[in-house]
């Protein structure tokens, strides 16, 4: 299980989403009610545990694609700072999850 190499607050994440021009959904919405052309829906996955993990969690965001991604952690970088933000995309990783993919980040946590 990873250990936690950075808190991210609630503020800050509200400020990456922001900064990119990024909107959160309810976990529980279908991505048939997003529309196919709403790249700018995210969800907020706060204890996802991905491949590897064995049961650990960390904080995970759903997005529509690759672009949505990059654009994110872009931000991230400009809201974080380019050190932490590269400690924090060092472990980052991938799932699909049907048409969307998930963007997780193993040993970070969000403190709300």
């Amino acid at each position: 299980m990873p250990t936690v190499t950075a808190t991210i607050t609630r503020e800050q994440l509200d400020d990456i989403l922001d900064t990119a021009g990024l909107y959160e959904t309810d976990e529980d919405t279908e991505r048939d009610e997003w529309g196919d052309d709403d790249i700018d829906a995210i969800s907020i996955r706060e204890g996802y545990s991905g491949r590897g993990m064995y049961g650990g969690t960390c904080l995970g965001i759903v997005v529509s694609s690759q672009r949505t991604a990059f654009r994110l952690i872009a931000c991230m970088a400009e809201v974080l700072g380019l050190d932490t933000t590269l400690d924090i995309t060092r472990k980052a990783a991938t799932d699909s999850m049907g048409r969307d993919m998930i963007v997780y980040f193993p040993g970070v946590t969000l403190d709300a």
